[in-house]
Order: structure tokens, then sequence, then C-alpha cells
């Protein structure tokens, strides 16, 4: 009786053990997976047209090197006239904080010299024509014109007045905080325009291959839009699938014996165990498991990844 139970029980064991994947020939258990891997999805910060493409689909680029270009001229040229707004700025807040030359001071007092000798001139050809246009000696328009000319001489000498008195004023401190003001929003704006400007020379942020390529040279881009997908090696995953009666059997941090078609074996270890099931999917359909609920296990590869290519099918045995 005691030897048949020992039969029963390992009778069990190698059922579950079939059950929860498939055997090979040695009777070893192993689950059917692939390979899956999470693309790098590359775009351009800005819109333009792609005037350089510097990779081509199958590629291996090192972080750092240059993937694609887009045209710079409209940057370039928003940037010199950021530059030369600062640049202005400044020389302005340079002239503000010494106040008015002398230079400057007595021109404007000979303008204003010059102004007065017009203005009584002015005055005194429209006090004619007043006096005429009252004896009816000068038509409406002669009077009008003395007038006009006598208006504009007087504004000019308070003009003048005005520009003197705040020439020899000290320049006041409000004036000089808004321009310090003023030059620290056209510096942000330089920034801004350098950044865009760097933003058209595109440059992988990580190691990896070059899968697809979607624009040609010459097609333009909008910002946002991936011109490329990249695939780091630290974002190749191991995915299989096993059944509920397997689960006690796994925990994530345990290690899995991947074997695959043309590839050496090496090892993975689990990083995540789906926590619901759901039907074999068509990829690893075979006459066990086409109908059964299973689990996703993903795991990462410890080494050997860059030999790996998405949608290889693999067998993962578990270790210890």
């Amino acid at each position: 009786m005691g030897l048949n139970l020992i039969k029963f029980y390992a009778f069990f064991a190698f059922f579950i053990l079939i059950f929860a994947g498939c055997a090979d020939e040695n009777g070893g258990a192993f689950f059917n997976g692939y390979v899956e891997g999470d693309y790098l999805y590359v775009a351009p910060s800005v819109s333009g047209r792609i005037v350089n493409l510097s990779v081509k689909e199958g590629a291996a680029v090192q972080e750092g090197e240059p993937l694609f270009e887009i045209e710079s001229a409209e940057a370039l040229a928003n940037l010199d006239a950021a530059k030369a707004n600062v640049d202005a700025l400044e020389a302005e807040l340079a002239d503000l904080s010494t106040g008015k030359r002398p230079e400057e001071i007595e021109r404007i007092d000979a303008e204003l010299k010059q102004a007065r000798a017009a203005l009584w001139i002015a005055e005194a050809n429209y006090e004619r024509a007043k006096s005429l246009l009252a004896k009816h000696a000068v038509s409406q328009k002669d009077f009008d014109a003395a007038k006009a000319e006598f208006d504009r001489a007087n504004a000019l000498v308070s003009e003048l007045n005005a520009a003197l008195k705040i020439a020899n004023l000290p320049a006041r401190s409000e004036q000089i905080t808004s321009l310090k003001a003023k030059i620290k929003a056209a510096k942000a704006n330089e920034r801004a325009a350098q950044w865009r400007l760097e933003q058209t020379a595109v440059l992988a942020s990580r190691s990896g291959l070059v899968e697809d390529i979607f624009y040609k040279t010459g097609e333009f881009v909008q910002s946002s839009q991936p011109v490329l997908s990249l695939l780091p090696p630290s974002e190749v995953k191991i995915r299989f699938f096993v059944p509920a009666g397997a689960l006690p059997s796994l925990r994530e941090g345990q290690k899995a014996r991947i074997s695959c078609e043309g590839c050496a074996d090496f090892s993975a270890r689990i990083v995540k165990i789906a926590s619901a099931p759901e039907y074999a999917p068509p990829v690893i359909y075979n006459q066990t498991s086409q109908s059964t609920l299973v689990y996703l296990v993903e795991a990462a590869p410890e080494n050997n990844a860059t030999t790996l290519h998405p949608s290889l099918p693999i067998k993962a045995r578990l270790e210890p």
C-alpha cells in the first residue's frame, strides 16, 4: 500500500510538471515564450525638414552619437536676433547708468537756441498775419499757415526744453531696475533660442540598435513625431507563460535558463509575474496550451541581450 502511494505521488508530480509547461526529450520541463523589446521612439523637440539622417536600420549606435538633423537656419537667425537684443539692452543700461554726456547736453542746448530763434520769427509772422487778417489784407489761408508755423515752433521749443531738463537729471533708479528686468527677460529668450538650435541636432540618448526609420531626408516632421525607433539592450525582455499550477514555484528574482534556436543558452532573472491570467497567445500555441489560462512572466537577460531579436521564440527552464 505504501509503495503504491509513493508511485501515485510520483505520477501526480510528473503530470503537474507536464501540464505546467512542456517536456523535452530528456523529460525536463520548460515553458514556451518569446523575446520582447520596449522600443525607444526618438522624436525631435522642434518641427522642421530633415536635412540629414546619420544612421541606417539595423545600425548599432552609442549614447551621444548623432541620429538625424533638422534644418537650423531659422533657429540660428532667432538666436542671432536674441543675442543682438541682449547687447542693445546692456548698452542702453551702461549709457543710462553714466547719464548724458556733456556733448549731448551741448547739442540739445544748441538745438534749443535755434528753435527759440525760429519761434521768435514765427511769432512775429503770426502777429503780423493776425493784424492783416483783421484789415482783410491777407487771406485766411495765409493766416492759417502762419499760425500753424507758430504752433509748430512753439511745440519744438517746449520739447527741447523738456529734453534739456531730463538730460541734466541723473538716471532714476526705477528706470535702471526696469531695464535690468528687460535684460533678464532677453537673456532668457537667448537661452531658449540656443536650446531650440541645439534641438535641431538629435543625438542618441542611449546605446542600442536602430530598428525602424519612419522618415527620409527632405521630409518635414512635426515636433514629438518619432523619426526612428531604437532598442537599447536593457529594454530586451524575455516573456514566457506558465499555468496556475506552476505559480507557487515562481518568485521575483528567481533565475531561468533560456534557450533559443541559433543562440547560446543564457540566464535571465524574473522581474515580473502577472497577477491575472490570460489565454495563451497565438505565438506559443501548442496542443497542451492553446485552450489553457496561463500567467505571463517577464525576465531580464543577464547577458547576451544584444544578440536577441524581438519575437524570437524561446524555451525557459526554471532554476532552483
